[in-house]
């Protein structure tokens, strides 16, 4: 009785959100309109053209800050602010229409799923042009360039003091992760990263040359295996808030299914 409820109150909010919702800054929900840094755009066409090496002038702002880990400009800053604009919006649309707002996931309390509210076009648009041909060439093959990125989770997370001020360690449900930082002004909420792992080995501890501190900036953006480990420490001061896409793979996961053996990108074979 209990969980019929919830879903029926799961689809009245998501049939609003969809049919009744109108959004106010329309060029957002197309991914031609969206303001990306010219940095990125030098690196993404770099990139597609499968050069041999993966080096020059152009990938400096690409960064490996850890094995796996990838940060880069991503966004103009003004744009990030104008997607924050627009999902604060939608939330203030849910509670003047006594709506509530399913949360991203089970972790975070605060933020909104962006496939509920016209996104999800846009979302698509971006795995399919922009991070799988950036997976393609910065991961193993078989999480992305393999099988191909074929679906998405998207969401905004927001940290405060107050609400939700930190993240635990974890896995992500995703074959590759896009944490892209919007804004606005907070101090504290760095990313901790600790090791890839796979779903038998997700409990064996980092080792120390695993571990790293990455701090976040609006606009940049952080690529990484669902699979690297990783937690959001305490936000000390302001509000830190993150649009994070989950990009999944069926033929990984069929593959992946058949398999028991610890992977060779398995992190505790080290």
């Amino acid at each position: 009785m209990i969980q019929t409820q919830r879903q029926n109150v799961y689809d009245s909010y998501l049939e609003a959100a969809l049919k009744k919702f109108k959004p106010k800054d329309l060029e957002l929900y197309d991914l031609k309109k969206w303001k990306f840094d010219y940095r990125f755009l030098s690196i993404l066409e770099y990139l597609k053209k499968d050069h041999t090496e993966l080096k020059g002038e152009i990938l400096k702002p690409l960064e490996e800050v850890l094995d796996g880990v990838f940060r880069f400009p991503m966004l103009e800053e003004k744009f990030a602010c104008r997607l924050l604009t627009e999902v604060a919006y939608f939330q203030d649309w849910c509670k003047k229409a006594g709506h509530q707002i399913v949360r991203p996931n089970s972790m975070n309390n605060y933020g909104a799923i962006l496939d509920h509210f016209g996104f999800k076009t846009a979302l698509s648009d971006l795995v399919s042009s922009v991070i799988q041909p950036l997976a393609n060439r910065l991961f193993r093959p078989e999480f992305a360039k393999k099988y191909g990125l074929d679906s998405h989770h998207g969401f905004l997370v927001e940290y405060e003091p107050g609400k939700d001020t930190n993240l635990d360690f974890h896995r992500d449900d995703s074959e590759i992760t896009l944490n892209l930082c919007l804004g606005r002004q907070f101090q504290g909420g760095d990313l901790y990263f600790g090791g890839v792992r796979c779903s038998n080995c997700r409990e064996v501890p980092p080792y120390s040359y695993e571990e790293k501190y990455v701090q976040h900036e609006p606009g940049v953006a952080l690529l990484h295996l669902g699979a690297h480990r990783h937690a959001a420490t305490s936000i000390k001061k302001g509000i830190r808030r993150n649009l994070i896409l989950w990009c999944n793979s069926s033929g990984f996961r069929k593959n992946k299914s058949t398999k028991k053996d610890c992977p060779v990108w398995c992190g505790a074979r080290s």
